[in-house]
């Protein structure tokens, strides 16, 4: 299935995917709601996705795979690698992330991997995905080091627990 506002760009991933043996080519569509309805009664295996459109984008698509309980491979192709897109795709439950301007051959190596049940990124979404692996590690371990330098009281007896009496 393949959802992407641009009309051309869709008609020429539908060439693709139909020329392609091991794919089906069961559906497209031009706006998320459209996409949605035929996800739900088509339930295809996989999903070449555009990111940004109006009608809500590749956010909105992949919360309704959630909301139907659709269990689909996406493979998010987009004009932008902003991190926090790449984020919220891999957070909705997309396999890959790939950039439009990717080769021919790229593209069809990371639509057959996704569909395989792989991961796949574009060199732009790789180096974005590294980096925010890198900024969570440093979080983690500022957190970690700040706990440690937090006071610890440790009890030594009974007086230490008791409560104050009143005299």
């Amino acid at each position: 299935m393949i959802v992407e506002d641009q009309t051309s760009i869709r008609e020429m991933l539908v060439e693709m995917v139909s020329a392609l043996p091991e794919f089906e080519m069961v559906a497209e569509a031009g706006r998320v709601d459209e996409g949605l309805r035929m996800v739900r009664r088509l339930r295809p295996d996989v999903v070449i996705l555009d990111w940004t459109f109006p009608g809500g984008g590749g956010a909105a698509f992949l919360r309704g795979l959630w909301e139907y309980r659709v269990v689909a491979r996406v493979l998010v192709l987009s004009a932008g690698c902003e991190e926090s897109a790449i984020r919220a795709a891999l957070t909705g439950g997309a396999r890959g992330y790939l950039e439009k301007g990717a080769t021919l051959a790229e593209l069809l190596h990371g639509l057959r991997t996704v569909a395989g049940g792989g991961a796949y990124f574009g060199a732009a979404a790789a180096a974005a995905v590294e980096r925010m692996l890198k900024a969570d590690a440093l979080s983690k371990a500022r957190l970690e080091q700040s706990a440690r330098e937090l006071p610890v009281v440790v009890p030594t007896g009974p007086e230490d627990s008791a409560p104050p009496s009143s005299a």
